[in-house]
């Protein structure tokens, strides 16, 4: 079964329509067709449809195998909404596509939004030979990611651009943007970059909330120091022995794939996350 492989986990692709297709003998032509003919689930609390095709089966071994969370972003403008995330989730899903989906998605109002059951798997971590998409539980946040150093200037406002042939509705206002940290809480590049578009600070909360409920629920141990940190956000071309370990916490798509940029140390992530999860309280143990 094939996962994300490549640095942008989802493409920006039109929802009216299928992606061409490698395999010329599926007849559908159109997403609602294929939604309806391949069968789908409603999403939670909106009921958005979200392809049975675009996420696995249920997993042996649920709850008790469940030892990680992931944290992800999706290489979209912050402001697409849930509902694109779906949209996108579906069309990966279509015949010839590279499979993606996560648990959740959250967007920058700090919508939460259950794309599918926990009990299944996500296709998200991508291709590791690790089992951790089937003892991960994975959520999405709505942000482009890293941006260029040099900021453009139109119509008197200042934006910031993660490609320079980038259309105008993916650049970024100078509002939206954050410097990567260390742990200190010091501007920091990672992965060769400085400037990000900042996750939004109900986002953040939301994200905080997601990740209580899940370490409640599957007894995941999570207190955010230096290690945890370094885990979470490993250097260019390294991932977490931790992870790769499999010992269970909480990380993201960089712990486990050395490709990855998401999620980054955004300044105000890595403050609520000392804040909410000190040394001595792990949620696991409520």
């Amino acid at each position: 079964m094939s996962t994300i492989t490549t640095p942008q986990l989802l493409k920006r692709i039109p929802i009216s329509s299928l992606p061409a297709s490698t395999n010329n003998s599926v007849p559908y032509t159109n997403m609602a067709q294929f939604l309806e003919e391949g069968g789908f689930v409603e999403t939670k609390p909106t009921g958005f449809k979200m392809s049975k095709r675009a996420f696995g089966g249920v997993r042996r071994g649920y709850p008790d195998n469940i030892k990680f969370i992931f944290l992800h972003h999706t290489a979209t403008r912050r402001d697409v909404g849930n509902e694109h995330i779906v949209n996108i989730f579906n069309s990966r899903a279509a015949p010839g596509e590279s499979k993606g989906s996560t648990h959740c998605s959250i967007d920058e109002n700090g919508s939460i939004e259950r794309l599918f059951g926990e009990a299944n798997m996500a296709h998200a971590q991508g291709g590791t030979g690790k089992p951790f998409n089937t003892m991960g539980m994975s959520v999405e946040l709505t942000a482009i990611g890293y941006l260029l150093d040099t900021p453009v200037t139109h119509d008197g406002k200042v934006y910031y651009q993660q490609k320079t042939d980038h259309n105008r509705k993916y650049w970024v206002p100078k509002a939206d943007v954050a410097m990567s940290v260390d742990f200190n809480g010091d501007p920091k590049p990672y992965k060769d970059h400085i400037y990000w578009e900042k996750y939004s600070t109900a986002q953040i909360i939301s994200t905080i909330a997601l990740i209580k409920e899940w370490c409640v629920r599957y007894k995941i141990p999570f207190v955010f120091d230096q290690s945890a940190f370094d885990e979470m956000f490993p250097p260019k071309g390294e991932i977490s022995k931790k992870a790769w370990d499999l010992e269970p916490g909480v990380y993201s798509h960089n712990s486990v794939k050395k490709s990855k940029s998401d999620i980054y140390p955004d300044p105000t992530l890595v403050s609520a996350f000392k804040r909410h999860f000190p040394p001595g309280n792990s949620y696991s143990k409520f």
